[in-house]
């Protein structure tokens, strides 16, 4: 599936159903990133990016501001290239290093929904330190953002015709996706659809097809998945054996970013082995 890269206007869930109106994108709940996307704020034209493994409910560009709503197990990673600080209304302190700064929001499995904005403000080299809870509530004024997926020769803007069409493609792909939810509401076979390839990021707690489809790779080795376990569902033994993966292909060790995680990189290698 091709993504959007630039969007204009909040993007918002509706519980399964997807609407597409007139510069507003709404989105399926657990909105996975699939490559980092960069995110400018039209109150001061800063930009900052969320990166692949990020999981959340929906998002909304304010004039200075980001709200995120997440669901228990969610998590949202946001970088500065700027060193901005970026506080945020759960009070998750902002890390700083010599080329960025890092914000990490998490909700603990099984807490309620929330909204979490992230107002940046000040900087690491001005501020001493992680910058702690930020002000609550996004700014006022239109909700207009410009959002560009990341790629190695910088950042793109897409027309408005392009954006139109990838609108429409979407729109098709998404037909597809609720006659398969339909289907397994009814405890049917989903329509003419047969799932070959993980699709999205996955985490603990994730379930689906997808997680299906991962189990039933990581099973084919008995050194990653002794158990051989398929479920549906993310737990811990599918977890272990996602690092036992990851270690052994060399994509991500203990300590590092996307480990235990199912991200790009390791959806990537999932799949071809899956073929």
């Amino acid at each position: 599936m091709k993504k959007i890269s630039r969007w204009v206007g909040a993007a918002s869930v509706l519980g399964l159903g997807i609407s597409l109106v007139t510069a507003t994108v709404a989105l399926a709940a657990n909105v996975d990133v699939a490559e980092d996307v960069t995110i400018t704020l039209p109150g001061d034209g800063s930009s900052y990016t969320l990166t692949g493994d990020s999981l959340f409910d929906s998002f909304e560009v304010n004039s200075a501001s980001i709200s995120f709503t997440m669901s228990g197990g969610h998590r949202v990673v946001l970088k500065s290239s700027a060193r901005t600080l970026l506080g945020n209304t759960i009070n998750t302190t902002t890390q700083c290093s010599a080329s960025e700064s890092t914000v990490t929001l998490e909700l603990p499995t099984g807490s309620a929904s929330q909204t979490v904005t992230v107002t940046p403000s000040g900087n690491c080299s001005s501020g001493g330190g992680g910058g702690g809870g930020g002000g609550g509530g996004g700014g006022g004024g239109s909700n207009v953002g410009v959002y560009t997926s990341s790629t190695p020769s910088g950042t793109t803007q897409t027309s408005a015709a392009s954006l139109q069409s990838k609108i429409a493609e979407l729109q098709s792909k998404i037909a597809v996706l609720l006659q398969q939810i339909e289907a397994i509401k009814k405890g049917q076979p989903a329509p003419g659809v047969v799932i070959s390839a993980i699709a999205k990021s996955l985490r603990l707690g994730s379930r689906g097809n997808d997680v299906n489809l991962l189990q039933t790779i990581l099973a084919k080795d008995k050194e990653v998945y002794p158990e051989g376990i398929i479920s549906g569902y993310f737990g811990n033994l599918t977890s272990a054996a996602v690092k036992r993966f990851q270690e052994k292909y060399g994509i991500a060790g203990p300590g590092e970013p996307g480990y235990g995680l199912v991200g790009p990189k390791t959806r990537a290698k999932l799949n071809a082995l899956g073929l």
